[in-house]
């Protein structure tokens, strides 16, 4: 009996296991998906000469950010690397450095969710799967728990993807609204543009700092991500910048706004550019995110970040 058992379990295991295998290795990446952006960004960051400006941060950047305006005011060119928030804030911080170089300027701008969870995951898994070099953009001890995960991640997406062209019909983008998520909505410089022209949505999606608890602090491994990578950027005698991302008054908190900024102004290496209430706009100027900006709100971000630029960069050569 015990012996009978075993072998169903075994035939059973080898059954699943080559199920698994036929799914994982033959059923093809979807390369129109939002995170495939990733491949597109990557190439152009590598085709470009320093001094440059590369944007690091999560979809609030890819939704609100006009790279060509930046690149002109500055005359020197400009990428914007965010796509979500989700991928992970190490990853954001990892994926750049080899890319940087003397006299670069480097804004970090990452979601209030990353101040709290900078290793959160979830686009992560969508990304890998059309862009395997990812997973080397983990720290080392991250890498080993990550390649587990990412199997299994990326089995179940090409799982949902054989059931959803069983019933005829395509998935399109990572959100699942194929009017603005999907890998051609950026634009060569790796902004998002395909919302542009259309009506912003009624309702806003995102928590921002409504998230956060009275006496909030900002998690320590945010912290010490952030001054690792200022003292890499120093160490290759580029420029770090840090400001604060752009939030809908809706899910703005102006206390917990304060705290965060004395915490960071406290214990940063990188300069902090500007206070959160800078970067707080009226609901109107977001499309469908607390983070994501309609075309007139990413018009009146950008000039702010110019200004603030420009004026921390006057600061550096008093």
């Amino acid at each position: 009996m015990g012996r009978n058992l075993f072998i169903k379990l075994a035939a059973f295991t080898c059954i699943i296991s080559v199920l698994c295998s036929c799914i994982f290795f033959g059923v093809a990446p979807d390369k129109e998906i939002y995170t495939a952006s990733l491949i597109d960004k990557h190439n152009y960051i590598k085709t470009l000469k320093s001094p440059k400006i590369i944007i690091i941060g999560g979809s609030n950047i890819a939704f609100g950010i006009d790279s060509r305006t930046i690149e002109k005011k500055f005359d020197m060119p400009v990428v914007n690397m965010g796509v979500q928030g989700s991928l992970g804030y190490d990853y954001m911080l990892n994926e750049i450095k080899e890319y940087i170089h003397s006299e670069d300027i480097i804004l970090i701008i990452p979601e209030y969710l990353l101040f709290d969870y900078p290793f959160y995951r979830g686009a992560f898994y969508d990304a890998i799967e059309v862009f395997p070099r990812a997973i080397t953009y983990l720290d080392k001890p991250k890498i080993y728990s990550e390649v587990v995960i990412s199997f299994v991640m990326v089995l179940q997406n090409k799982f949902k993807r054989i059931l959803i062209r069983q019933i005829k019909k395509k998935r399109k983008g990572f959100f699942g609204k194929g009017d603005v998520y999907y890998r051609k909505a950026f634009n060569q410089y790796g902004d998002v543009t395909s919302h542009l022209q259309l009506e912003r949505r009624k309702k806003l999606a995102g928590t921002g700092m409504n998230r956060f608890e009275k006496n909030y602090k900002v998690n320590s491994e945010f912290i010490i991500l952030t001054n690792n990578f200022s003292n890499f950027v120093k160490n290759h005698n580029a420029k770090a910048f840090f400001l604060f991302p752009s939030v809908a008054k809706s899910a703005y908190k102006k206390e917990i706004a304060e705290t965060i900024y004395n915490q960071l102004k406290s214990e940063f290496h990188v300069p902090l550019i500007c206070v959160p209430e800078r970067y707080v706009f009226d609901d109107t100027l977001f499309f469908d995110t607390v983070h994501h900006h309609t075309h007139l709100g990413r018009k009146i971000r950008t000039q702010r970040i110019i200004e603030d630029l420009l004026n921390s960069l006057h600061k550096k050569l008093l």
